[in-house]
């Protein structure tokens, strides 16, 4: 999102060039394009980063779980092969 503040400043310059003519219309209209789509990205990608962690510890929390249930059932195993 930080992006979007040097492409806002090229697009002040670029109108402010503009009133001496050429494209720098058109390049200012490109830069405020930009901007916006860095502003918008921004908030996008951290909310998908959120979600992604937010998984990543609901499996590693499953996986913990497994994992003691796998040793409390590797313990459990040979006593009740001895007991039969």
């Amino acid at each position: 999102m930080l992006l979007a503040v040097p492409y806002m400043v090229a697009a002040v310059a670029c109108i402010g060039l503009s009133e001496h003519g050429g494209w720098f219309n058109v390049l200012a209209l490109l830069f405020i394009w930009n901007a916006f789509k860095f502003l918008v990205a921004g908030p996008a990608t951290l909310v998908r980063l959120v979600r992604v962690r937010a998984r990543e510890s609901r499996a590693r929390r499953i996986l913990a779980m497994l994992e003691l249930e796998a040793e409390q059932g590797q313990t459990g195993q040979p006593e009740l092969a001895l007991r039969r």
